[in-house]
């Protein structure tokens, strides 16, 4: 639909299928948010895993047991919009006191996998030859300060999906860093390269589940073997927390990596453990390096050893089988034997250490190194044999350097010189030189030009540093760390690495016309009230799209149901004519949805343009407009997904109609303004055929948001009152569509004539944190509309007349929220709406204006007010329905006068818009005649604008009036607000 979301079916579809359809949409950031909204790939996929629409990350089956194919986040909140148990790993390094605000790179899993044979199966990790001894194991807890929801069932889930990771030999010789969460209960386990990790992983949790189960599990809980005679291959540990608190799980983890023990408990017991020990292969150890004699004696190097945590110049000479004087004479510093260092290579015979450091390959590009869970600067530094300012030096322009202060896990980093290393793949990253299947560029100054954010062959979204398109400004504004590398960003926001900023372009050149389109919904005849004839429609619109045709399974037009409403809108001649077909049924009904995708075919195209054409010919129609929701869409619930064909047939078809139709008749299409469909679009090209777009910027929120975290910035739940016509997010998406390629004045802009409601969980909130009730709306329905969730602006006005009797006067605020230049009211019993009145659809027309978009459409002209029912020809009015409608506090009237020949009798608010600033509302130009009464003076005065006219008068409060502007004046007629101040938003409610 144009609007389409707007229709009763739709929104009672909502409330049943709820939010899979809608979840997507990233105009909402996602996303906006989150954005949303937040993407990205070609739709028809649809198994691929997109990270962005999930509230978790990918299962670790479907991921596998490698991390760097998990999902990437970079915040902890975002762990947090998960209910399933997830296992993550970080680098522990990173922000110990700061964590959350410095960029922290997060891969995870959602746990699948936890069954008891599963368990079974990975017993032992595999790395080598197991020995078990006896160690001490230390058990200590941290006393409950607050009520905890945590349970051992809770842990046990958390630390068995962690023990099921580490599985083979893909950690062997490293150590074991892993951390998993389920609801608040956060686990981080370490276990160091010299002991089997599923086993240590098993034992620590049992002792930590059973202590839990026995005394209850407080605020933490640790099982740690560590202590002066532990190194860090030696040293084991477990923490669990409760209360969801990560510093202190790092921290912990962070400690056993520097093999020292986690204190500041407040009581501790110790046991007797049995640990498996990892014994390695001669092919993985790293002790003795090279014994070789005749290779150090040709290149002069000595043969040498590593040191290992622990070691003395004592055990240093038993490793390298020599006498300790030997090893004196090879090693002749002084000071060799107090500056020991884990890594450093000492001689066991004559001759020099060799240049073990890093050297760059053979294209020209340095030695690469992929940053670990574990690691910091000095320790890879110490194992490559260089130092921490070579790592600085070497990574000046490294992708996503930010320094050694915040090495972020997974990091493609320089540990020589050479050229930058293309940056390690990213499985989620949808943008950008991490994308899976990236080349190397030829000049790295290109580097963040690479992948750009897809909109067909267009360029629309921007591209943050971490390989995610956005259109807000979390996405769209360039930044960079202290160090300057690109693909960093200054702390707390994304960078944007290309196709940056958030402003409408391609808007050089204004339209020939400015259009002011509505929808008819000539179905909502069948309405049991706010009911409107089509021989009804108001004059004042330069098109009105008559909603809807149907097509059928052989590709012919269908107007059967609608066919005595067609004809009467096919006699108005104030207007552009436009039939429109499709919608959102139509679309994505199980016995419909195929006629679209199929009519558009080669095979098919042809026979539907004809009968487009003839339904054109038939009824001396001015245009067509098609509503097709949407092709390529890959989740629409029940039905199948879409193809990537789907968008290059439309356009076929749309060129094919072109061909067919007269150059003055028009062809327009609906447009969806989320990133998510529109890019199934091939957007640019079809506005080339199209005479303009029908842009759909309404619907941007609504009960569909309920539980998804990517609907709403700053609201994870989902669930925060948000308005459907939000400027802002419209802005944001008029800047997506014209940076894809269409011209600003091609694209008519959405404006709603009604309202997106919502039941609030606390009907006295007032802020931006204001929460509604789900899945299914509880908002308090319309008397015509009846459907909870969304409500015509007609009803609305009239629940602001004080004779309305359907809802206290006193139940009711009303209020102008600027920030979101939205019109807002609560009502009933805790019901919150936003909505579009007069005034503010009159200060958007002239925004859009001046961007030189081509105008605006509005869904849908028969929501905008009650019609008076009146015969065709000119009558009397029905002064006790206009009494109904339009009494004014003061009792002030306004009706209609019968006028003479030629003139019209009727009056529809929509032909009116409100002016915040002179506190009038205006009526274009049009054929109406006017009277005013005065409730003291009687006296009445006579508003006359002609079709040539506009002669203007202004009616104040007490009956008076005064000449406004002249037969020449640019100005349209005004009347007394007055007469209607119980329509406007004058009394402002919350802020």
């Amino acid at each position: 639909m144009a609007g389409s979301y707007a229709k009763t079916a739709y929104v009672r579809s909502l409330n049943q299928a709820a939010s899979a359809t809608e979840m997507a949409r990233l105009t909402n950031t996602r996303l906006l948010a989150l954005c949303s909204l937040l993407l990205f790939l070609t739709p028809a996929s649809s198994g691929t895993f997109y990270s962005q629409l999930r509230r978790c990350p990918q299962t670790c089956s479907a991921a596998g047991p490698s991390p760097t194919n998990w999902t990437t986040y970079h915040g902890f909140d975002r762990l947090g919009w998960c209910n399933d148990t997830t296992v993550f790993e970080f680098n522990i390094f990173n922000g110990l006191k700061t964590l959350g605000t410095i960029h922290t790179t997060i891969r995870a899993c959602t746990a699948d996998d936890t069954s008891s044979a599963a368990q079974s199966r990975r017993a032992s990790s595999g790395c080598g030859s197991v020995t078990t001894t006896s160690s001490s194991l230390q058990l200590a807890s941290w006393h409950s300060t607050t009520p905890t929801t945590a349970s051992s069932s809770f842990i046990s889930q958390a630390g068995d999906a962690l023990r099921n990771q580490l599985t083979g030999a893909s950690r062997c010789g490293d150590p074991a860093i892993l951390f998993a969460r389920h609801g608040e209960v956060i686990i981080g386990l370490y276990v160091g390269s010299g002991i089997d990790g599923a086993a240590a992983a098993h034992t620590l949790i049992s002792q930590i589940t059973s202590e839990a189960e026995t005394e209850g599990p407080g605020d933490a809980i640790a099982a740690q073997v560590c202590g002066k005679s532990y190194d860090m291959s030696d040293t084991m540990g477990l923490m669990v927390s409760t209360t969801g608190n990560y510093p202190m799980v790092q921290s912990a983890v962070h400690s056993w990596a520097n093999a020292t023990c986690v204190t500041g408990y407040d009581s501790a017991a110790a046991s007797n453990i049995t640990v498996s020990r990892v014994s390695p292969s001669i092919s993985n150890t790293n002790r003795i390096v090279n014994r070789d004699a005749s290779l150090a004696e040709r290149g002069g190097t000595c043969a040498y050893a590593k040191v290992a945590s622990g070691d003395s110049c004592g055990s240093l000479a038993t490793k390298c089988h020599i006498p300790a004087a030997d090893f004196a004479k090879y090693n002749p510093n002084p000071d060799f034997c107090s500056t020991l260092v884990p890594g450093q290579l000492v001689c066991c015979s004559s001759g020099s250490l060799p240049d073990l450091t890093p050297k760059p390959k053979g294209d020209g590009t340095c030695y690469g190194y992929t940053v670990k869970s574990g690691d910091y600067c000095a320790l890879v530094a110490r194992k490559n044999y260089i130092t921490v300012s070579d790592i600085e030096k070497y990574n000046a322009k490294t992708w996503g350097w930010n320094g050694c202060n915040n090495l972020q896990l997974g990091a493609v980093i320089c540990l020589s010189t050479g050229d930058p290393p293309l940056p390690a793949v990213v499985s989620s990253a949808v943008c950008g030189p991490q994308v899976p299947g990236t080349k190397r560029p030829d000049n790295w100054s290109d580097i963040g030009s690479l992948n750009p954010c897809p909109l067909n062959s267009c360029v629309s979204f921007m591209c943050d540093i971490w390989g995610q398109c956005g259109i807000t400004p979390d996405f769209c504004t360039p930044s960079k760390s202290t160090t300057g590398a690109p693909g960093t960003a200054a702390p707390g926001t994304n960078g944007c690495i290309s196709n940056c900023g958030i402003s409408i372009t391609n808007n050089d050149e204004a339209p020939d016309e400015l259009k002011r389109i509505g929808y008819f919904e000539a179905f909502g005849v069948n309405r049991s009230c706010l009911v409107m004839d089509a021989t009804r429609l108001p004059s004042s619109y330069s098109h009105v799209h008559f909603a809807f045709a149907g097509i059928t399974k052989d590709y012919q037009v269908d107007i059967s149901g609608v066919q005595g409403q067609l004809a009467k809108f096919a006699a108005r001649t104030s207007f552009k004519r436009v039939v429109s077909f499709g919608g959102w049924s139509f679309s994505t009904s199980l016995d419909s949805h195929p006629v679209f995708r199929q009519g558009v075919t080669d095979a098919n195209r042809l026979t539907f343009a004809k009968s487009v054409v003839a339904l054109v010919n038939e009824y001396s129609l001015d245009g067509v407009d098609f509503d097709w929701e949407y092709p390529g869409a890959p989740d629409i619930p029940g039905i199948p997904a879409g193809s990537p064909s789907d968008g290059p047939n439309y356009l076929g078809f749309l060129q094919t109609l072109r061909s067919l139709l007269p150059s003055n008749k028009t062809i327009s299409m609906a447009a969806p303004a989320s990133y998510w469909y529109l890019k199934g679009f091939p957007i640019a090209k079809m506005s080339e055929v199209l005479d303009y777009i029908v842009y759909m910027t309404y619907d941007l929120h609504g009960q569909w948001d309920y539980g998804t975290a990517w609907s709403t910035p700053g609201c994870p739940s989902g669930d925060c009152l948000r308005s459907h016509v939000n400027l802002t997010e419209t802005e944001y998406a008029l800047a997506m569509i014209t940076k894809a390629g269409v011209p600003a004045n091609k694209i008519v802009v959405g404006i709603a004539s009604y309202g997106r409601s919502f039941g609030m969980e606390d009907p006295g909130c007032t802020g931006p944190g204001c929460r509604f009730t789900g899945p299914d709306s509880t908002a308090t329905p319309g008397e015509c509309t009846d459907t909870a969730g969304y409500i015509s602006q007609a009803e609305l006005e009239r629940y602001m007349n004080p004779k309305n009797g359907t809802i206290s006067r006193r139940a009711i605020a009303a209020w102008h929220d600027d920030s979101s230049d939205s019109d807002m009211m609560t009502y009933g019993n805790g019901t919150w709406v936003a909505y579009m009145s007069q005034g503010t659809k009159a200060s958007r027309i002239a925004r859009y204006a001046g961007c030189n978009l081509a105008g605006t459409v509005e869904w849908a002209v028969d929501l905008t007010a009650f019609v008076v029912a009146l015969p065709e020809a000119a009558g009397s009015l029905d002064f006790t329905a206009l009494e109904a409608d339009f009494t004014a506090a003061d009792g002030t009237l306004m009706a209609a006068e019968s006028g003479p020949s030629g003139t019209c009798t009727a009056y529809d608010t929509e032909d009116c818009s409100y002016d915040r600033s002179s506190n009038a509302y205006y009526s274009p130009q049009g054929c109406h005649n006017y009277k005013a009464a005065d409730q003291d003076t009687k006296t009445w005065a006579a508003l006359k604008c002609g079709a040539n006219s506009d002669s203007l008068l202004r009616m104040t409060a007490n009956g008076t009036s005064r000449a406004n502007g002249g037969a020449n004046s640019t100005q349209p007629g005004v009347f007394a607000t007055s007469l209607f101040s119980s329509m406007t938003a004058g009394g402002r409610g919350p802020q």
